[in-house]
């Protein structure tokens, strides 16, 4: 199984993260193959897999979102899970983390967090709206199968085995131990015992609620909530 770190091997997918690149974006999207880098991540998995029993290969980044085109002309038989929290949550945290990123890169005071809940906000919102697009164009059935993560971190011993069928995977005992032994090593519930939980609120990156709600759109929120 791989996971996040083949996929943050590719090299132009987060220098953004950790300082404000004006212009990046803007050239990544519109004049960047990023076709190129899935190329890549297609060719390593083959060379791993090589002389080996087949398996299916599951590939988690968050950045994944931004290119879902790529992904499935690469992969096209690729099936995409979809994970959907809270907006408001995922914007604190996030702001949080890049604040942090910038924080270590840049000279103190540098640091903007109202700039970077602008920026992220746009960001993950424009996300949003381009997985809209590559999933209304790639409707087939099993394509793209909705997580809800409020179920999947209160209730695993359920979400995770309906997953599996849903991705036509067998579940058996030993999937059910290897859960169980996910779940007592990493903490339910968050947060380890003796390990502070991160704090962190959308007031301090001058964002409301509101303003959240409207740039994901009422349409996530439902799914978000439901």
């Amino acid at each position: 199984m791989a996971r996040r770190g083949l996929l943050a091997q590719v090299p132009r997918h987060v220098p953004h993260h950790r300082r404000p690149l004006p212009g990046y974006l803007d050239w990544y999207r519109t004049k960047y193959d990023r076709d190129t880098d899935f190329r890549f991540v297609r060719d390593a998995l083959q060379v791993l897999q090589a002389g080996r029993p087949k398996q299916r290969w599951v590939l988690k980044h968050p950045g994944n979102i931004f290119n879902l085109d790529s992904i499935l002309r690469v992969f096209p038989d690729a099936q995409i899970v979809l994970t959907h929290r809270d907006p408001n949550t995922v914007m604190s945290s996030l702001c949080s983390m890049v604040e942090s990123l910038y924080s270590i890169h840049l000279k103190r005071g540098a640091v903007d967090p109202k700039a970077i809940g602008r920026q992220w906000l746009h960001e993950l919102a424009t996300g949003m709206d381009q997985c809209r697009r590559v999933r209304a164009e790639n409707a087939r059935p099993g394509r793209f199968i909705d997580v809800k993560y409020h179920r999947l971190t209160g209730s695993p011993h359920n979400a995770v085995p309906e997953l599996f069928r849903q991705l036509d995977l067998p579940w058996g005992p030993d999937d059910e131990a290897r859960l169980d032994e996910h779940l007592t090593r990493t903490g339910q519930g968050g947060g380890r015992d003796g390990v502070r939980r991160h704090e962190h609120s959308l007031l301090g990156y001058g964002l409301d609620p509101t303003e959240v709600d409207d740039a994901f759109g009422s349409d996530y929120m439902r799914i978000a909530a439901g």
